[in-house]
């Protein structure tokens, strides 16, 4: 599915302030339950609405489950247990110091993103990112000031502890998305979150039972208070994850700075705590950094990928050009992603999956040659992927080159696409109503064209798009030059 450029933008601003509000209702939850128990409501009680807005996303949009797999599973367990003893720390920090420098010290999470990627990635750190490690680092000082106190030394450790916290989720996360390819960005997000919840109240559930099973009833005790905070927090995370399939996190990141602004008003008007002058330039400075950090050219890509030396069999150094690869494709790198791809298919020369997104990048190209070229050599190889299948038929039957459309190869393609999901994919049924049309079937092309707007979720989404390729069937004219998806 296509989503509109605008959507990462209310995405990300609706995660900042459910998180905020999410903040707000747990600390209130602390003084009853404790840091363990009101990081527990958040996991808990948010997974029933993470439940819902799955099952939502399947059934409004159409959109098929993935198929589980152990790397998506690593990646997303990792991405939880990070992120349960990262909200745990960030509410001792709340609890500690002061709501809204909670959540600044939550923000060095960006700095420290790039120290990551220095250290385990080889990502090189540019004069911006140098300038905003310094703007980060005054700014954390201002706001615990080293005055040989304790106190102050102990909540910055914590809150810098929690910003590495939430920046190894945010890296187990990306890593769970990628293990999701064929998935759109509705369904991979909405496939996360469950799983992450679930997780993480399986992990924190399980150490209370163990250890204190007396806060684990009061937990449960709690229940009704606890349904903002959980509601939220599963809010909050939707955001977050559908604003990363849909932009990239350098952009997500800088317009999430919002929770501070947000966190500010909530702890003046609710909290009535309010900071001094000079906790509010530490604010201000800790911001400049990681607008710094954020912006595209702070954020240098290597001249040569990572990888190119990286230790491993072929087959995972395969994989990992390929979600090099994926996240190029996602800033619009074309070139750069291709050249990731050619070089993982002279590693893994029989790998479907990469010729499947090699015809995606040449598609995306505009090179219907090479992109057919490629979903035809994915489908000999075997691939599982129903949308190599779709995407082959959709050129073979639409395009404008002559040379290039085989109606009967295309009908052959479409309709192995439409069995593969169990005909509950509309813009494959699309694809097959095209098939049958460039074969000069046109009672059968109507028939599947209507089928399709028959879901409810594609009439709404493509509906213009597809009713002009009915007039055109009715019309006995098959339709030409279009892209996949509209």
């Amino acid at each position: 599915m296509t989503a509109p450029a605008w959507l990462w933008i209310a995405a990300t601003v609706w995660a900042a302030f459910a998180q905020t509000i999410r903040n707000a209702a747990q600390r209130h939850l602390s003084a009853e339950l404790g840091t363990l128990g009101a990081t527990l409501v958040r996991f808990l009680y948010g997974l029933p609405y993470a439940l819902l807005w799955l099952v939502l996303v399947h059934q409004y949009f159409s959109l098929p489950f993935p198929s589980f797999n152990a790397r998506f599973f690593a990646w997303v367990l990792f991405g939880a247990l990070s992120q349960t003893a990262a909200t745990a720390l960030l509410l001792r920090v709340m609890q500690a110091r002061n709501f809204a420098l909670g959540v600044a010290y939550s923000k060095t999470e960006i700095l420290q993103v790039a120290v990551f990627g220095l250290a385990f990635l080889g990502d090189p750190l540019g004069w911006a990112t140098v300038a905003a490690v310094l703007f980060g680092t005054a700014g954390v000082v201002l706001i615990a000031p080293p005055k040989g106190s304790a106190f102050s030394k102990r909540t910055a450790l914590l809150g810098l502890a929690c910003g590495a916290g939430f920046a190894l989720s945010a890296v187990g996360y990306r890593g769970a998305a990628l293990a999701l390819p064929d998935s759109s960005f509705l369904m991979a997000a909405a496939y996360t979150l469950v799983w992450a919840q679930f997780l993480s109240t399986l992990a924190l559930g399980g150490w209370l039972l163990a250890r204190e099973r007396a806060v684990l009833g009061r937990v449960f005790g709690a229940w009704k208070l606890s349904q903002l905070a959980g509601f939220m927090g599963a809010a909050a995370s939707a955001g977050w994850f559908t604003a990363f399939a849909l932009q990239t996190a350098a952009h997500v990141r800088t317009l999430g700075l919002l929770e501070l602004v947000f966190s500010y008003l909530v702890s003046l008007r609710f909290f009535r705590e309010k900071l001094s002058r000079l906790e509010l330039l530490g604010m201000a400075l800790l911001a400049v950094g990681v607008v710094l950090v954020t912006l595209p050219q702070a954020d240098p890509r290597p001249k040569k990928p990572a990888a190119a030396t990286a230790p491993g069999t072929p087959a995972q150094q395969a994989r990992e050009r390929h979600d090099r690869a994926t996240l190029m494709m996602r800033d619009g790198q074309l070139d750069a992603a291709l050249a990731e791809v050619d070089k993982a298919i002279v590693l893994q020369p029989t790998q479907p999956e990469l010729h499947a997104l090699r015809g995606t990048l040449w598609y995306l190209k505009l090179d219907e040659h090479n992109a057919l070229r490629a979903f035809e050599a994915a489908i000999k190889h075997g691939s599982g992927d129903a949308t190599a299948y779709n995407s082959a038929a959709w050129i073979l039957s639409t395009s404008k080159d002559n040379s290039l459309r085989d109606g009967k190869r295309a009908l052959e393609l479409a309709r192995k696409a439409c069995e593969m999901t169990a005909w509950q994919e509309p813009s494959f049924i699309d694809t097959l109503a095209a098939a049958h049309a460039e074969t000069g079937a046109f009672d059968a092309a109507l028939r599947e064209q209507q089928r399709a707007l028959d879901f409810p979720q594609f009439s709404f989404r493509n509906g213009a798009g597809a009713r002009k390729r009915l007039e055109l069937y009715k019309a006995g004219l098959p339709y030409r030059g279009a892209p996949m998806q509209e």
